[in-house]
């Protein structure tokens, strides 16, 4: 059957049509690129990961995680009997499973990357200057832009509904309901892919399922019912989904600073979650509002279609961006930390305190008799003479420590006093930038001499 000239093969490509597949794979490359990279990473760190607690399992099974010798602790028979026998039964550790937001990772990072394999194909259009109804080129781009797009867009309201109980309702599954749900995504994703390439016979009644749509190979718009039914209505529905479960986030957490349950939170009104939804909103919705708009009756250019399609092609990298800095804390854990289920508001990067350079170190002791504070006085020359009875006591400690130290005495009547010390220390967190060297993080602390001197004194 001929194909309608707006569908069938294109030979040239207009300029704005090739210029516009060039920008379109340009950005594809950077999501593949950035997704497929962060995707290698993550595997072999959760590999090495398992592969070196599955050793450490066994040397502990076998004996030899143990190098102490029974004789030396063991002054009995009956005892070395019981610590021999206790060695034996020694049981493996629980095995652990990765952290929950770092496998939901993993799979978005793998709908982006057939995501963007399906825009990166628009270079083989732009280096043949054509688009070539018919071909694998044209059958493999429309399949892997109909599972990246719709997996992208599970997953990502995947990943609000975990942070919704996570944070909100303090909830997470079990990772059986977990990866249950995972494997039931990529089912119904490729099943609204394929079923209907089966169903219609691979469009042979209308020249094929899929063919060209504008600026690449998509379902035909003679199934732009299936269109609708396989493909927009569940990304529709993500958008919703998830731009809902992050505002509940952010009024949950309005509410919380209004009753005062996150005074250490900087942020107060939170809107750093509303950029999940955002940049989501961003790159997909142009595109699904102008395939809509074909479906009524009204044609947007090629250009449109061009530009709707470069953005739709750097969500990978968009995503790759977005959660490694705003998740880094679990995207780029090491070792145990990778079992660490805290998917709480401290695993958000725009969440913590920032890291500050220098602390305060307050001192608080009680009162001391009358004739000591005029003998240090006059031993001082009155330096530390300060306004006050209650503030007669304050002085500096460790001045060049970069810190500052107050102290107050309290002196009850009849010359009887108490002496207490009371250390605050202050937690400094690093930002990872390696600026910071051993020398500035010692001189947050007071020398341990200064301390012994101090108290000395005292």
């Amino acid at each position: 059957m001929a194909l309608n000239p707006a569908v069938g093969t294109l030979a040239p490509l207009p300029p704005i049509l090739l210029h516009g597949s060039i920008v379109i794979a340009i950005f594809a490359f950077l999501s593949f690129f950035a997704s497929l990279a962060l995707f290698i990473y993550l595997t072999v760190k959760i590999v090495s990961w398992q592969l070196s607690r599955k050793h450490h399992v066994a040397d502990t099974a076998t004996g030899q995680g143990f190098s102490m010798d029974v004789q030396d602790f063991t002054p009995c028979a009956a005892c070395k009997s019981f610590h021999l026998s206790t060695k034996t039964r020694q049981l493996p550790p629980r095995r652990k499973l990765p952290n929950q937001f770092l496998v939901l990772i993993f799979n978005l990072l793998l709908a982006d990357l057939h995501q963007a394999t399906a825009f990166l194909l628009s270079s083989s259009w732009a280096a043949q200057n054509d688009i070539m109804v018919g071909t694998s080129t044209c059958f493999v781009q429309g399949l892997f832009i109909c599972t990246g797009d719709l997996a992208s867009s599970c997953f990502m309201s995947a990943i609000a509904i975990h942070t919704y109980f996570s944070i909100v309702k303090g909830y997470r599954p079990s990772h059986r309901v977990l990866y249950a749900c995972m494997i039931g995504i990529w089912v119904f994703d490729y099943a609204m892919a394929l079923l209907p390439v089966a169903a219609t016979h691979n469009g042979a009644a209308n020249g094929g399922y899929f063919v060209r749509a504008a600026a690449w190979c998509w379902i035909s718009r003679e199934y732009e019912l299936l269109r609708l039914l396989t493909h927009y209505l569940f990304i529709f529905i993500s958008i919703v989904v998830a731009t809902t479960f992050y505002a509940l986030i952010v009024l949950f957490l309005r509410r919380q600073h209004q009753r005062g349950g996150l005074e250490n939170v900087k942020d107060k009104h939170h809107p750093a979650f509303l950029a999940y939804p955002l940049i989501y909103l961003v790159c997909i919705l142009p595109l699904a509002l102008g395939r809509i708009a074909t479906m009524a009756g009204s044609e947007p250019p090629v250009g449109y279609f061009c530009f709707a399609g470069a953005l739709t092609a750097s969500n990978g990298w968009l995503d790759v961006v977005l959660f490694a800095t705003t998740r880094r804390a679990i995207v780029f854990a090491t070792g145990n930390d990778l079992a660490n289920e805290d998917t709480g508001l401290d695993t958000f990067a725009f969440m913590r305190t920032p890291a500050t350079g220098f602390g305060n170190m307050v001192w608080v002791r009680g009162g001391r008799a009358e004739h000591e504070r005029e003998r240090e006085r006059a031993d001082h020359g009155g330096w530390w003479r300060i306004r006050g009875d209650s503030q007669a006591g304050a002085r500096h400690v460790g001045g060049n420590l970069g810190t500052t130290s107050s102290q107050t005495s309290l002196t009850p009547q009849g010359g009887n006093t108490i002496q207490m010390e009371v250390v605050t220390s202050v937690l400094v967190e690093s930002d990872g930038s390696g600026e910071r060297s051993m020398a500035d993080s010692r001189a947050l602390s007071i020398n341990s001499m200064d301390k012994d001197q101090y108290s000395r004194r005292n």
